[in-house]
C-alpha cells in the first residue's frame, strides 16, 4: 500500500520564519479560514463522537474514528490518496515526519 498526501496551502518552515522576521501579519481572510476550519473540526467531532459511543454501546467495532480522520484531513485542506491493497495485520509503520499532520494522515489511511 502506498499513501501519498500534500497540502497546497502550507509553506516551508524557512519561508514562515522569514515572514515572521519581516513582521508579516496574518490577513483577515487567513484568520477567517483558520476559524472556519477550527469550527469544522469541532462540528465534525460533536457529530461523530455520539455515533462512536453508540456503536460501542451496541457491541460493534466502530468505524467512526477513521471517518473522523478522513474528513478532518479534508477540512484542514489536505489531499489524501491511497493506492494498493491495505495490509491487514502485522504492520509496523515508519515515517519520515515532515510535520505533525503526518500522524493524522497516516491514521486516516491506515486500516485500524
Amino acid at each position: 500500500m502506498i499513501t501519498a498526501w500534500n497540502f497546497t496551502a502550507l509553506r516551508s518552515a524557512a519561508s514562515l520564519d522569514e515572514a515572521a522576521a519581516a513582521g508579516a501579519r496574518v490577513s483577515l481572510l487567513g484568520w477567517l479560514r483558520f476559524a472556519a476550519r477550527l469550527l469544522g473540526l469541532l462540528g465534525l467531532l460533536l457529530a461523530l463522537l455520539p455515533l462512536h459511543y453508540l456503536t460501542h454501546a451496541i457491541g460493534r467495532k466502530s468505524h467512526w474514528p477513521r471517518v473522523f480522520l478522513r474528513d478532518a484531513v479534508w477540512i484542514i485542506g489536505g489531499n489524501l490518496r491511497t493506492a494498493g491493497r491495505p495490509l491487514e495485520a502485522n504492520v509496523f509503520f515508519i515515517a519520515n515526519h515532515i510535520s505533525w499532520l503526518d500522524i493524522l494522515l497516516l491514521l486516516a489511511a491506515a486500516p485500524v
